[in-house]
């Protein structure tokens, strides 16, 4: 939220930032207002107007692709003022600027979630799959994507289809490494809006060999304190295991909920209920879980609260 030298009345409460848990909101608006998705797809739309598919496409390359450039850059320049650096990032730029370390991963991570975060004020967080030396993975769902939503809303059926802002992604990830000196990672987009109802990718350094190290057990994983208060056991053999996370914490919540749809059996049905709706679960489970669960959510008006059906396929 940028500030103002307007003092707040006395029955306005007004909202702080945080230079140690939170990113700098003027940066976040600064960002938003200059890259605004609508104004881009404006141009795009009246740049195409009965326009040819070999047309469109190298248009596509040069407005979405400039948008990507531009987005990327601005953050490069914002990101990296002291005025703008939050306590966490100070402590990640130090440590990447060791000369055993560098800033891949997660100071390219750290800008891939500004820059996402910046221009889709719905969305709550960038979803990371992998973060480690040789990939780092992430996903953006349709309903988050203020420049997806604008192109379903003001372009026709057959050049949405084109995805013409993939142009804006793989540009901004690829002057974001570019700047960064990441010269050995390929930028990769395995999933898109069309096919998939989201898009995936990942910056993929292919000459990285990762140690191999064996994978522990949820049970290793997960300390006693995360698992008290559940609901049922988690062995239960019980044919509907009611979970209700209502009143947990949001850190609880990831705990039980992943305990317990990983335990299902063939057969069993989990039955989440929540105060919030649930998408985030549907889309955790169809990213981390690929193939193994049918979640079906739906609103229960009787109890009031978001129902979450689980079961194993």
């Amino acid at each position: 939220m940028t500030t103002t030298n307007k003092a707040p009345s006395t029955k306005e409460k007004k909202m702080k930032w945080d230079p140690i848990f939170d990113l700098n909101r003027d940066m976040l608006d600064i960002l938003a207002n200059e890259f605004d998705p609508s104004v881009l797809v404006d141009d795009f739309a009246s740049k195409t107007a009965g326009k040819q598919p070999t047309e469109i496409e190298a248009l596509s390359k040069d407005v979405f692709g400039k948008y990507g450039n531009l987005l990327m850059e601005r953050l490069l320049d914002l990101g990296d003022r002291k005025e703008y650096m939050d306590r966490a990032y100070e402590l990640l730029k130090e440590y990447a600027d060791r000369p055993d370390t560098g800033p891949f991963p997660y100071v390219i991570q750290r800008f891939i979630e500004v820059a996402y975060l910046a221009i889709n004020p719905k969305l709550y967080e960038v979803g990371i799959l992998e973060c480690n030396v040789r990939n780092m993975e992430f996903w953006i769902d349709k309903n988050d994507c203020n420049i997806f939503a604008a192109m379903t809303e003001k372009l026709s059926e057959d050049v949405l289809n084109l995805l013409p802002c993939r142009h804006a992604c793989a540009c901004l990830q690829n002057k974001l490494l570019q700047a960064k000196g990441v010269n050995d990672a390929a930028a990769l987009q395995p999933m898109n809006m069309i096919d998939d109802d989201l898009c995936k990718f990942s910056l993929f350094r292919e000459h990285i060999i990762l140690p191999t190290v064996p994978r522990m057990s949820w049970d290793e994983t997960t300390s006693d304190a995360s698992r008290a208060g559940a609901q049922h056991v988690l062995d239960s053999d019980e044919k509907e295991i009611l979970l209700d996370i209502r009143n947990l914490i949001p850190k609880k919540i990831i705990y039980e909920t992943g305990g317990h749809y990983d335990r299902l059996k063939y057969g069993q049905v989990l039955k989440v209920l929540s105060s919030g709706d649930l998408q985030w679960l549907e889309k955790r489970l169809r990213m981390l879980r690929p193939g193994q669960f049918r979640c079906v959510l739906e609103k229960d008006e009787k109890q009031g609260c978001h129902t979450a059906i689980i079961e194993r396929v």
